[in-house]
């Protein structure tokens, strides 16, 4: 027997007080904010609830709350509503409240925000943040797809201007903007300028899916979940997307000199393994001299040769 599908629409939609900085709250004053406000948008007691996601507070937010034992997301973000609009639809569980907050984790403001810096071998010890890794991505499209700054500022504006126009947002009444107001902007990681760079701000958030048949007894008009995707390419900060290198000039095979690559871009030859679980590219920019490039070439071989003879020391004083 065709079991019937469960469409899930959303039937609650809340927003804390938003703002760069908000003294006196916390993540979870904010969080449990969120909660009871989109349960009175939408006009369904807690009781109601039989599912929550709420990222890494879901297991504790489902106790404080008495709802247990119930249906507990695990995705972030978008894939939240994607995961519970799925668990509902194959009967998993009729009611989701999803809620996320934040407030009071970015407080050294003289550094960039703690989440864009995560901790692994090629962030920490160069500095690289989101702003700058995004900014690889944008250039690896921009050669790929022919993408312009124009257009990505163009993108920047108009999510600023939907601020500007929203009596509910942080920066309320500061545009509106153009494309040329963002490239005008100063510099933070080529090709992304300040304006195409995202704020940080603190506030609270919720969204309450069920069943279109419980929503038609709700107060409040629903909004159907038609369908959503989300992919990943493994883990962030590391490797680039599959496929990325399909259309990079001079391929591995290309016979090239031993002191100069034929092109800009990493090949195996070009990898020193400086530990044994980190390696390190030392390929050049086309702009940079033979000079230069062997010079680097030179530096990159001798820090290997030293971490080689250091790691022998080791294992020989381990053994005595």
């Amino acid at each position: 027997m065709t079991r019937k599908r469960k469409p899930a629409v959303i039937a609650g939609v809340y927003n804390t007080v938003q703002a760069r900085r908000l003294p006196g709250e916390t993540s979870r004053t904010l969080l449990l904010d969120a909660v009871a406000g989109v349960l009175a948008d939408a006009g369904v007691p807690l009781a109601a609830v039989d599912g929550l996601s709420a990222g890494g507070e879901s297991a504790g937010l489902i106790y404080d709350l008495g709802l247990g034992p119930c249906w507990q997301g695990s995705q972030f973000g978008v894939s939240m509503v994607l995961e519970a609009a799925a668990a509902i639809e194959t009967g998993q569980v009729d009611t989701v409240l999803i809620a996320a907050a934040d407030a009071g984790t970015y407080t050294d403001r003289a550094a960039t925000a703690p989440w864009t810096r995560p901790e692994n071998e090629f962030v920490v010890p160069w500095g690289l943040f989101t702003a700058a890794e995004f900014a690889l991505v944008a250039r690896r499209h921009m050669i790929t797809y022919g993408t312009t700054s124009e257009q990505l500022a163009t993108v920047a504006a108009t999510i600023r201007n939907n601020g500007h126009a929203n009596p509910a947002a942080v920066y309320v009444g500061r545009g509106p903007f153009t494309a040329a107001d963002v490239l005008a902007s100063r510099m933070v990681a080529d090709p992304f300028h300040l304006l195409d760079c995202s704020m940080t701000a603190e506030g609270g958030c919720a969204l309450l899916l069920t069943t279109a048949e419980r929503a038609a007894d709700l107060p409040r008009p629903s909004i159907q979940v038609l369908g959503g995707g989300a992919d990943h390419f493994g883990p962030s900060y590391r490797f680039p997307p599959p496929g990325t290198t399909a259309a990079v000039p001079a391929p591995w095979s290309t016979a090239r000199s031993a002191d100069e690559p034929s092109s800009g871009h990493c090949t195996p030859a070009d990898y020193t393994a400086t530990t044994s679980t980190s390696w390190s590219c030392t390929t050049p920019s086309r702009s940079r001299s033979s000079a230069s490039w062997r010079r680097s070439v030179s530096v990159a071989r001798e820090r290997a040769a030293r971490s080689s003879r250091t790691a022998a020391s080791r294992s020989t004083a381990a053994t005595r």
